[in-house]
């Protein structure tokens, strides 16, 4: 990491024919994880959320007041 500026890492899911994005962000060494969906129930965002935190609790903390779900409906 370079200074004081955070870290971030998009992670496009796909899965039965729908792309959805995982979002990391990570600054001083405390890790914010977000996932976008726009079909909701589509895919299970603690599913994601646990292979991200298997990967990442290598090198960084999460902090779990910073996990969040995010759906965007499109009608």
């Amino acid at each position: 990491m370079q200074g004081n500026l955070p870290t971030w890492i998009f992670v496009p899911i796909h899965d039965k024919n729908h792309w959805s994005l995982a979002i990391i962000r990570i600054h001083n060494d405390v890790a914010m994880l977000a996932h976008l969906d726009s079909l909701r129930g589509t895919h299970d965002p603690e599913a994601i959320f646990h292979i991200l935190r298997t990967i990442l609790c290598l090198t960084v903390s999460i902090d779990p007041a910073l996990v969040l779900i995010g759906i965007m409906n499109i009608e």
